[in-house]
């Protein structure tokens, strides 16, 4: 499936700006089938970023809010939650840790 080929890439890509001291943070909103699912697929390919619990209505909420259609999907936000591109998927396959200096300049 294609979550299991992009959220290796997603980990890199969070590595390397957390490491390098970047103000990047990721909230994963699960599309798994049960919690144990989203638990094993955390523990095998996740980095260390934040997921919202599984089947709740704050990940159907954010899901609903951003438009989410497929999986996987990377939806890049403001910390207020305004959206700086619905393209984060491709932009970071395409631009890897680069692109993220668009998003900043974009957010101001």
């Amino acid at each position: 499936p294609p979550c299991r080929l992009f959220t290796p890439m997603l980990a890199e890509f969070y590595n390397d700006l957390v490491g390098g001291g970047e103000p990047f943070e990721i909230v994963f909103v699960s599309s798994d089938k049960s919690s144990e699912e989203l638990m094993g697929y955390m523990k095998e390919c996740h980095g260390d970023w934040l997921a919202v619990q599984h089947g709740t209505v704050l990940g159907q909420d954010l899901k609903k809010k951003y438009k989410v259609a497929g999986i996987p999907s990377l939806i890049v936000v403001t910390r207020e939650g305004d959206i700086i591109s619905k393209n984060g998927r491709s932009e970071v396959v395409d631009k890897g840790p680069q692109v993220f200096q668009k998003w900043i300049a974009a957010s101001k």
